[in-house]
C-alpha cells in the first residue's frame, strides 16, 4: 500500500471535519463510526496431526456524508482493518488504513430522478449473490467507476461501469459493466431484478457476459426468492457456457406473523468444468458476498471453485427471535458437485455435510453481539483431493462485536 496516499487520504478527512462550517439551512451533514471486533477459533484444516487457530479482526470504519440543497452528495469513508498481533510490536505501523469509499453523487436537476455518482462505491443488487459488499470481510469490497441511477417511480435503473484491477506489474487488467432493472409489483413486496453483466480480463484474454435475474415474491406469511445467470465466456477465442440457480422458500409460523419464528428449505446449484463436454464451463463467480449462502464455514464453495466442479447446496434454516431481540439460527447444508470425479473411491459427488448455529443480540449499551460455531464432516471428494486421506471433520467458532457511533 502506497503510505504517501493513505497519508493524504487521512489528512484530507481531517482537514474536511476541521474547515467545514455548521451546516447551512438546506444542507446535511453527519459523521458515523463503526467498530467491529471478532474473534475466530478454527479447525479446518481436516488434518488429525493440525491444531486449531486463532484470531482476532479488528475493522474501524468513519464516514462523513454531505448532501448540498442542489442536491450533490459527498460520501469519504475511511477503514482501518487490521488482526491483532500482525504488526508485531506496539511501535510498528503497518498503515492498514485506505479509503473504502469515496464518491460525489448529483441528481441531475434536467431529468426527474437522474442521480449519477462517481467515485468508490459499494455495489449490491438483488440479495448479493452475484454482486454484493462483502460485509463479513474485514476489507469488504467496494468499485472505482460511474454509476447511473434512474428512478420511474417504484422501479429503476443502473448502469455503471469501474475498473476493477490495472496493476501493470501483475499483468492484470479487469473491468466490469453492468445494467440493472428494478421492476416493484404496485402494492405488494414482490419485485424482479433482471440484469446484464460484462466482465473482461484482459491479460487472460476472458470475456464474460452474464445474463440473469433475481426475483422474490412474498405473500402473507410465505416468501420464495431466486437467482438465475446464465453465462457465455470467451477464453483465448474458445467459447464456453455456465450458469447458476438459486431458490429459497421461506415460511413464518410465528404466532403474531412477526417473524420471530420460522424457517426455509432452498437449493442451489452451479455448474462446473465437464470434461465430456467442451462447449461446457465452471461457473464464473463474479462478486458476491460470501459467507452468507454456502454455509458460514466457507469450505465448500472454495473448494469446489479449487476443483472447477462445481457445486450443488440442499439445505435448511430455522429461526428463532425472543422477546428480549435475542435471534438463534441453525442451518445444515448437505453438498455434492455438480460434476462428478472420477476414481475416487464412494461417491465422486460428495463434498460434505455442515452445521452452522448462530445466536445473535444487542447489549444493554447497544452494541451487537454475535456468537457462532460451525461442523463440518467431509464428504468422499473432499477426502480424496487434493490427496487421498482420511480427514478430520473441521470445527469453527466465532464472536463479533460491533458499535455503531
Amino acid at each position: 500500500m502506497d503510505r504517501s496516499k493513505v497519508g493524504a487520504g487521512i489528512a484530507l478527512l481531517g482537514l474536511v471535519f476541521a474547515v467545514v462550517p455548521p451546516a447551512a439551512a438546506g444542507t446535511e451533514t453527519a459523521v458515523t463510526t463503526q467498530v467491529r471486533l471478532r474473534y475466530e477459533g478454527s479447525d479446518r484444516s481436516f488434518q488429525p496431526d493440525v491444531g486449531a487457530t486463532h484470531g482476532v479482526y479488528q475493522r474501524v470504519r468513519v464516514r462523513l456524508d454531505h448532501k448540498h440543497e442542489s442536491g450533490v452528495r459527498g460520501v469519504a469513508q475511511l477503514q482501518d482493518s487490521r488482526v491483532w498481533g500482525m504488526e508485531g510490536s506496539t511501535t510498528t505501523d503497518t498503515m492498514n488504513a485506505d479509503l473504502h469509499q469515496g464518491y460525489l453523487s448529483l441528481d441531475i436537476a434536467q431529468v426527474d430522478g437522474l442521480t449519477v455518482s462517481a467515485g468508490r462505491k459499494e455495489w449490491a443488487y438483488g440479495r448479493q449473490r452475484v454482486i454484493g459488499s462483502l460485509g463479513w470481510s474485514n476489507v469488504g469490497r467496494a468499485f472505482d467507476g460511474v454509476q447511473v441511477h434512474q428512478k420511474f417511480g417504484e422501479h429503476w435503473l443502473d448502469l455503471a461501469f469501474a475498473k476493477v484491477s490495472e496493476d501493470k506489474t501483475a499483468a492484470s487488467d479487469e473491468n466490469v459493466a453492468l445494467a440493472v432493472f428494478h421492476l416493484s409489483v404496485p402494492n405488494s413486496a414482490c419485485n424482479l431484478e433482471p440484469f446484464v453483466i460484462y466482465r473482461e480480463v484482459q491479460d487472460a484474454q476472458t470475456f464474460t457476459t452474464s445474463v440473469g435475474t433475481y426475483g422474490n415474491w412474498q405473500h402473507g406469511r410465505f416468501q420464495v426468492q431466486e437467482d438465475f445467470v446464465f453465462q457465455r465466456s470467451e477464453v483465448r477465442s474458445s467459447t464456453f457456457d455456465g450458469w447458476l440457480f438459486a431458490v429459497d422458500a421461506a415460511v413464518d409460523v410465528s404466532g403474531a406473523a412477526d417473524g420471530s419464528l420460522g424457517g426455509l428449505v432452498g437449493y442451489s446449484t452451479y455448474t462446473g468444468n465437464d470434461p465430456m463436454d467442451a462447449d461446457d464451463a465452471a461457473y464464473s463467480q463474479l462478486y458476491p458476498t460470501g459467507h452468507a449462502f454456502h454455509g458460514s464455514m466457507d469450505i465448500a464453495q472454495p473448494f469446489a471453485d479449487m476443483l472447477g466442479s462445481g457445486l450443488r447446496d440442499l439445505h435448511a434454516k430455522v429461526w428463532l427471535k425472543t422477546a428480549g431481540g435475542i435471534k438463534v439460527v441453525a442451518a445444515g447444508h448437505v453438498f455434492t458437485s455438480e460434476v462428478e470425479a472420477t476414481g475416487v473411491p464412494g461417491d465422486g459427488n460428495d463434498i460434505g455435510q455442515e452445521l452452522d448455529v448462530t445466536i445473535t443480540g444487542r447489549l444493554a449499551a447497544g452494541p451487537v453481539l454475535e456468537v457462532g460455531s460451525g461442523y463440518f464432516i467431509a464428504g468422499d471428494l473432499m477426502n480424496s483431493f487434493p490427496s487421498p486421506k482420511s480427514a478430520d471433520d473441521a470445527l469453527w467458532a466465532y464472536a463479533q462485536l460491533t458499535a455503531d457511533f
